[in-house]
């Protein structure tokens, strides 16, 4: 594992945002840390941040946590990332608008988790963003609990387990699809797929 690190560093500047969280992901799961590494990774995710796709993002930021390592360069990124997008976005309700917002919203969720399960490390945005998303969160639409077919599915399913679980679960604004608390196991249902971290 030290020779793939060591050739993936003098290779950083040629890695796309998949080979990235790929690599971070890897080095993750085998819990294994090679000095270097993860600063290197961290400044490569920071220059390509707005490329990411969420599960690239999610899976590198899990793969930070879980090696207890500061992912600041992307984080900071990131937030300047959101402040431009807020900053952009007009005064009246647009498709794009909605959508931003969702994305803010998870990304917020993110930062919650961050700051729960990982406070000593510091890895969670500042509180201006945190304000800002506060703020769109606020909006009626987006805190409407509507119940989807997948997500009536997912909760048979949970009932079949034997998991005392919650459905619509509030955090900070932001409804979870279904919580299981005994776990830390929150699930966020989209369309005909969802993601979930143990979180």
């Amino acid at each position: 594992m030290d020779r793939i690190a060591e050739v993936s560093m003098t290779r950083m500047s040629e890695f796309n945002t998949q080979n990235v969280a790929n690599l971070a992901g890897a080095f993750a799961s085998m819990q294994h840390a090679t000095p270097g590494l993860f600063t290197k990774l961290a400044k490569r995710a920071s220059c390509m941040a707005s490329s990411f796709r969420p599960q690239e993002l999610a899976q590198l930021l899990w793969s930070f946590s879980v090696m207890y390592h500061s992912a600041d360069p992307l984080l900071y990124s990131l937030e300047s990332i959101y402040n431009n997008w807020i900053k952009k976005m007009p005064n009246t309700w647009t498709p794009m608008r909605m959508l931003w917002t969702v994305l803010l919203k998870v990304g917020n969720l993110i930062n919650q988790c961050l700051k729960l399960e990982y406070p000593h490390l510091g890895l969670s945005v500042g509180t201006e963003f945190e304000n800002r998303v506060a703020k769109a969160c606020k909006i009626k639409i987006f805190n409407e609990k509507t119940t989807s077919l997948l997500q009536k599915e997912v909760g048979r399913l949970l009932v079949s387990t034997g998991f005392d679980w919650e459905q619509e679960y509030s955090v900070d604004g932001y409804t979870l699809d279904v919580v299981i608390h005994h776990k830390k196991v929150g699930l966020e249902i989209y369309g005909p797929s969802h993601f979930s971290r143990n979180t």
